[in-house]
């Protein structure tokens, strides 16, 4: 038997983990270079982008902008005032029911935004609480039945 040992240096090391290194490397812009995407697949994307809604969604269905906005428009007129909060999850379905966020914000009254408006003028202690005309509104929350009570059509 011989006693021959391998004695593995730092340099060794090093020169192991340079290669491995630059072996990743090389493996990376490889697969990058797959990743880039063809022709078809751009054109396929850019269909997929058409066919995405540009409108808002009212009671279930997708309307355009402008018909969401007269919408929101008579509910305020007709004397709808919404209190609610975006922490509240039903007020969030009743936003969505209504357009969104984006849009309610004429008959919205936010309040964490404005706690004493909501403390003044709120009956109950809960949110979304719903008034028409300044009195208190406990019928459906469903956007068909406060169009009714506003004397406003779905778009």
């Amino acid at each position: 038997m011989s006693d021959d040992k391998v004695t593995i240096t730092g340099r060794m090391i090093l020169v192991v983990l340079v290669l491995l290194a630059v072996m990743v490397g090389s493996l990376y812009f490889v697969f990058a270079a797959d990743l880039t995407p063809t022709e078809e697949e751009t054109a396929v994307e850019q269909e997929d982008e058409e066919d995405t809604p540009t409108g808002y969604m009212i009671a279930g269905e997708e309307v355009e902008e402008s018909d969401a906005e007269e919408f929101i428009d008579c509910l305020d007129e007709g004397g709808l005032i919404v209190y609610g909060s975006e922490t509240c999850p039903a007020c969030g379905q009743l936003a969505e029911s209504l357009g969104g966020y984006e849009i309610v914000d004429p008959i919205w009254v936010e309040c964490l935004e404005e706690p004493e408006r909501c403390g003044e003028e709120k009956v109950k202690g809960y949110v979304p609480e719903i008034h028409f005309n300044g009195e208190l509104y406990e019928g459906s929350r469903d956007p068909q039945f406060l169009a009714n009570e506003a004397g406003c059509e779905l778009p």
